[in-house]
Parts: structure tokens; C-alpha cells; sequence
């Protein structure tokens, strides 16, 4: 995981939610301002979830009552959303979900920075005796409703197609399709 992956750390707060808005501000082809920020990303749902775990992982490290409150949050995401990401899970900055709805990011699950998440993704394990979870790297593009399921890696600028479902490892640069998916190298 990148070395600046501190969510529960103010450090890596602020330095996760200044990466998720230069990368909503990348997608709107707009300088990340004030203006924006005020503008977009006050009425973004997808901004809005992913902020919010954020903050429930900073609330988490308070003595005694942290915890609580954290998962407090975190349940009213989930009802709001119809999404979770567990706490535990490790997030980079720079997470852009569009769309926030039917998301399942599962327990050990890795991020990079710079990743899409479309709606209805599931980052989960293949089976209950085996908790292992995907990692998804750096500028990985998941689409609408892929499943990714078990100790997998997403390599670097990978794609995941919509409605995929990925078992095997998606290298640096290629696109992954079909269920069960299956990897496309990049044309020549």
C-alpha cells in the first residue's frame, strides 16, 4: 500500500480528501478551487461517501468512545448509501466513486490512489476459510457491478470491464472482461 496511507492519521485525512478533490476536480476538467469545492462537491453524493469514511476512520482513534462513534457513522453511511467500506479496509487518496451505490469494499482490502469505483463493485473473499481480499493499484478503473473476489491484484492504469467477474490477477495496463473475466492484453 502507498507509503502515505495513514487514513486514521490527521496527516493522512487531510492528504486523502486533497486527493479525492483534485481527482473530482480532474473529472470535471476544472482546477480543484474553492469555487469547486463549494459548487460540485458540496451536492456530490460520491464525494460525500467517501469523505465521510474518511472522517469515521479519523473518529475512531478518540479514546473510549471512538470506536463507537466510527461504526455509528459508518451505519448510517451504509443505510444512506446501500454501500460499505469496512473500516479496516485501506483507502489511498484520490478515490473516485461517481456513483456510490451498491458498493462492498470488504474487510483487508487495499486501494490505491487514484482509483474509480463504479456502482455495484465488490471487493470481497472467494470463500469464508479464506479471508484474503483483492488490492487494487494505482489508477485502476473498476466498472459498473465487477465483482473482484479473492487475494487478486488490479495492477496499475488496469481496467476492470462492467459486470466482470475477476479471479485472477489483472497485470499493469490491461483490461480484464466477461465472467469469468478474462484478461485483454493492450493493442499494439
Amino acid at each position: 500500500m502507498p507509503d502515505n496511507q495513514t487514513d486514521g492519521e490527521p496527516e493522512g485525512f487531510r492528504k486523502g480528501v486533497a486527493m479525492d478533490v483534485a481527482m473530482w476536480a480532474a473529472q470535471h476538467d476544472t482546477a480543484p478551487s474553492l469555487g469547486f469545492v463549494l459548487r460540485r462537491l458540496l451536492i456530490k453524493p460520491g464525494f460525500h461517501f467517501v469523505f465521510w469514511h474518511r472522517v469515521a476512520r479519523l473518529i475512531r482513534r478518540v479514546p473510549f468512545v471512538g470506536k463507537a462513534a466510527a461504526r455509528f457513522l459508518v451505519f448510517g453511511l451504509e443505510l444512506t448509501y446501500s454501500s460499505e467500506i469496512a473500516l479496516n479496509a485501506e483507502l489511498g487518496g484520490g478515490l473516485f466513486t461517481p456513483h456510490p451505490f451498491g458498493i462492498v469494499i470488504g474487510m483487508s482490502s487495499e486501494i490505491g490512489r487514484n482509483v474509480t469505483l463504479l456502482q455495484n463493485v465488490t471487493l470481497g473473499n472467494r470463500t469464508p476459510d479464506n479471508p484474503a481480499k483483492p488490492k487494487i493499484l494505482d489508477g485502476a478503473y473498476l466498472g459498473a457491478g465487477a465483482v473482484l473476489l479473492g487475494p487478486i491484484t488490479v495492477g496499475r492504469n488496469a481496467k476492470v470491464g462492467a459486470n466482470a467477474v475477476v479471479l485472477v490477477d489483472v497485470p499493469d495496463g490491461t483490461a480484464a472482461v466477461g465472467n469469468p473475466a478474462r484478461v485483454l492484453l493492450p493493442r499494439q
